[in-house]
C-alpha cells in the first residue's frame, strides 16, 4: 500500500511550539512523523521508520522535493496525526 497523508492529520493545529524548517532527504506527507536523516548529512529528515535516526516532529505540509524545505512542529507542538501498521 502507497504511503497516503494520514486520515486524522489535523492541518489546523491546536497549539504550535517550536517550528523548524530542515532538507527532505526523501517524499515527505504532510503528518508524517519525520527524523533525522543518515549521518553525512545536515539538518535533513526522511519520513520515520524503526531503522531511522532520532525522531524531530510531524510535517506541517508535504513536501516532493527531495532537497526542499519542509517545515516541522517540534517540541511543545499540539497536533492530531495517525498512525498505521503501514506506513
Amino acid at each position: 500500500m502507497a504511503a497516503t497523508t494520514p486520515v486524522a492529520f489535523d492541518p489546523d493545529p491546536k497549539h504550535l511550539g517550536l517550528v523548524m524548517t530542515f532538507k527532505a532527504g526523501s517524499a515527505i506527507l504532510a503528518g508524517q512523523i519525520v527524523a533525522f536523516a543518515a549521518t553525512g548529512v545536515s539538518r535533513t529528515v526522511v519520513p520515520a521508520t524503526s531503522s531511522t535516526g532520532q525522531v524531530v516532529g510531524v510535517a506541517l505540509y508535504s513536501q516532493a522535493t527531495v532537497g526542499g524545505e519542509i517545515s516541522v512542529a517540534m517540541d511543545g507542538s499540539v497536533v492530531k496525526i495517525m498512525l498505521s501498521a503501514d506506513d
